[in-house]
């Protein structure tokens, strides 16, 4: 069986992962544990290429097309990733507010005794 042929290597954040084969990259895109916007590269290439361009990820295999090109991918992630950090900051300045009015209670506390 060709496609269990464990020869691909993948680009997933900046990591480089493998070999697997077209099955593992089928089943990780699947479970949406990649996106296929990532790289590859395999025995005989000289340089690691786009994953579409491997032909791995078709529709004839049932699998979703992929919607957004690379760029637009970056862009969505890096608004998601912005709008986290922002929830953990705004999180951070109430922890710190709750914290000061709990300082404050407990002196006017202490000098009302």
């Amino acid at each position: 069986m060709a496609d269990e042929k464990r020869n691909i290597y993948l680009a997933i954040n900046g990591e480089k992962y493998g070999p697997v084969s077209k099955k593992d990259i089928k089943r990780l895109y699947k479970e949406n544990k990649i996106t296929g916007t990532e790289k590859y590269v395999r025995a005989g290439m000289s340089e690691w290429r786009p994953l579409p361009e491997s032909g791995i990820l078709s529709d004839k295999d049932g699998l979703p097309p992929l919607e957004l090109d690379p760029s637009e991918l970056w862009q969505r992630r890096k608004e998601e990733s912005e709008e986290s950090s922002r929830k953990i900051m705004l999180g951070q300045i109430i922890y710190m507010i709750v914290g000061v009015c709990a300082v404050i209670a407990f002196f006017v506390w202490v000098l009302n005794r």
